[in-house]
């Protein structure tokens, strides 16, 4: 169990590097140039976006980030969540 989880958080980190490389908008627009995956032109909520949507304190959306009960990406310091996985949490 322990070497699956090490194995998703070294894809984290890898997102996470990768994204922090490459704005989001650019990735939006390669994708309705070239046809890349559809995950990329899905809406995506920063911070404030998502504690106004889901009435949570700065703290507790920091908590549910480190508790992996949140996915996101980080892009130049600033967390980005998915809309589709967020409505999927919250059904």
């Amino acid at each position: 169990m322990h070497g699956l989880l090490r194995f998703f958080r070294l894809i984290l980190k890898i997102n996470t590097r990768l994204f922090r490389m490459i704005k989001l908008p650019i990735l939006i627009e390669e994708h309705q140039r070239s046809g890349l995956p559809l995950a990329f032109t899905e809406k995506w909520l920063d911070n404030k976006d998502l504690r106004q949507k889901l009435h949570m304190s700065q703290s507790t959306l920091r908590r549910h980030r480190l508790e992996g009960t949140i996915s996101y990406i980080r892009i130049n310091g600033k967390y980005y969540y998915r809309k589709s996985d967020i409505e999927m949490l919250m059904d």
